[in-house]
């Protein structure tokens, strides 16, 4: 079964129980809080079936290994027989492997979704560089294994959510893409408009309107790269003439954005990310820029002025008077 998969391949679960495994994601090397659940399938009760909340990937052993290896279906089957001690009890066909994940029990609860309030949250985002537009954001409170958690939560196309804080990133509810309306149509299209631009995640998003606050264009973010086959659907459907893609600088947005440029052929695409050529991607590059060109960065956050450095809050008061003072007294001592 897919637990015994996971043990051979190197992978051991952090908890489990007699309903699920749990394991920090195969997918995710980083990953610091297990998010990967492997489950038993309603039919067998043989553990066959997985969901990646880092990753949004889910569904049966032959998904996994095709996921994992980079194969496909005919591959995996193969894999499963010459490279593993056993068998799953229970047929599957290739036709099932390309439908939705099968459906698991729930290893989370949602509790509350609000507007964002939070200012441990807000000061997340300041350390990330965004002090801006947060009315685009929600705040989530959430159970997991019993215990209770909150994040901010970033709504997609099908209702789900990308969710982050400090400590974690990953997704609760369905995988999708995130698309948004500017409201500005073309002048040759009304309602419609021409430029579209392209984020892999919602923190890169985020950062390009604190970098373009005034900027007109529509926007898709992908929440993950997997979900790409979704991005070129909705472009094919629009009546978009121009594509500017901000992904990340490696080896993934390096092919994904060959991918788009490949398979819209008719669109006119620019990739960005010369523009940020010696940072990880636009959200890094907001940062450090934050920090070498303004070095402080105020912000007013529930009637109280904010302070930063390099990250770091330095004061926090309702008296902007403090903050001038502050300032003056620290030039030339490296505060």
């Amino acid at each position: 079964m897919l637990n015994k998969i996971l043990q051979q391949i190197g992978h051991n679960p952090t908890k489990q129980t007699s309903k699920s495994y749990t394991y920090k994601s195969p997918f995710n090397p980083k990953e610091r809080t297990a998010s990967f659940f492997v489950f038993s399938n309603n039919t067998t009760g043989e553990f066959t079936n997985f969901k990646d909340y880092s990753s949004g990937l889910g569904g049966d052993i032959y998904k996994f290994l095709m996921e994992y290896y980079n194969i496909d279906f005919t591959e995996a089957k193969k894999r499963l027989s010459d490279d593993f001690s056993f068998n799953p009890q229970t047929s599957y066909s290739s036709s099932q492997s390309n439908q939705a994940p099968l459906e698991t029990s729930k290893s989370y609860e949602i509790i509350k979704v609000q507007s964002l309030e939070n200012q441990a949250l807000k000061a997340y985002l300041n350390s990330r560089g965004i002090y801006s537009h947060f009315h685009l954001l929600n705040e989530i409170y959430y159970q997991m294994n019993n215990k209770k958690y909150f994040a901010i939560g970033f709504k997609n196309d099908s209702g789900g959510y990308e969710i982050r804080n400090k400590y974690f990133k990953g997704n609760l509810e369905n995988k999708d893409i995130t698309t948004v309306k500017s409201g500005v149509s073309s002048s040759a299209d009304e309602g419609k408009n021409a430029r579209l631009n392209i984020f892999e995640g919602f923190l890169d998003y985020m950062s390009y309107k604190e970098l373009r606050p005034n900027s007109t264009s529509d926007y898709l973010i992908l929440n993950s790269v997997s979900l790409i086959d979704r991005a070129i659907k909705h472009i094919s459907r629009g009546n978009y003439k121009t594509i500017g893609l901000y992904l990340d600088n490696d080896y993934s947005g390096d092919l994904h954005g060959l991918e788009l440029i490949e398979r819209l052929p008719n669109l006119e695409i620019t990739d960005f990310r010369n523009h940020y050529a010696k940072y990880a991607d636009l959200n890094d590059y907001l940062i450090k820029k934050e920090n070498i060109k303004i070095g402080y960065r105020l912000a007013k956050i529930g009637g109280e002025y904010i302070l930063t450095l390099r990250e770091k809050i330095k004061l926090q008061t309702k008296d902007l008077r403090e903050i001038k003072s502050y300032i003056q007294n620290s030039k030339g001592r490296g505060k």
